[in-house]
């Protein structure tokens, strides 16, 4: 009987991550938007990227959060300005708005988003870097 509890405690703990589906239309997938400064996005919650995935102009994201009593929101941006290196630098970040959120629960996610916004000519490289990601991520606007 105590098996069975202890069985069920963690399957119910578990079963709130959330993953939102992939196979999403490109149309209507979320957007990456272009800001002139990050201070609005300072207070963003903490999130631990596993796996960054970058296909032409989509970008993947699989993260974990510790969260799980309210709903967190999440939005992809970058510095509308950019480094002038060869390639050119533009500095990114997904912004995580916990909802104040004090739960523990560890969740995965998963977010994919169109960063077209942040190409920098048709055909030519940019270096993205990633807030909280420790690899560079080249990027050529499709």
């Amino acid at each position: 009987m105590q098996l069975y509890l202890l069985a069920s405690l963690i399957i119910l703990s578990t079963a709130c991550g959330s993953s939102k589906p992939l196979d999403q239309n490109v149309e209507e997938m979320e957007k990456a938007e272009l800001v002139d400064s990050f201070d609005d996005y300072r207070n963003s919650a903490y999130v631990d990227f596993k796996e960054v995935v970058l296909e032409g102009n989509i970008v993947t994201l699989k993260f974990t959060y510790s969260g799980g009593c309210e709903e967190h929101n999440f939005k992809m941006i970058g510095m509308r300005s950019i480094g002038k290196t060869l390639p050119p630098t533009r500095s990114i970040m997904l912004y995580h708005d916990s909802n104040g959120d004090s739960c523990r629960e560890l969740i995965t996610e998963t977010l994919t988003y169109n960063i077209s916004a942040f190409g920098y000519k048709v055909g030519e490289p940019i270096t993205l870097n990633l807030e909280g990601w420790n690899k560079p991520i080249s990027y050529t606007l499709e």
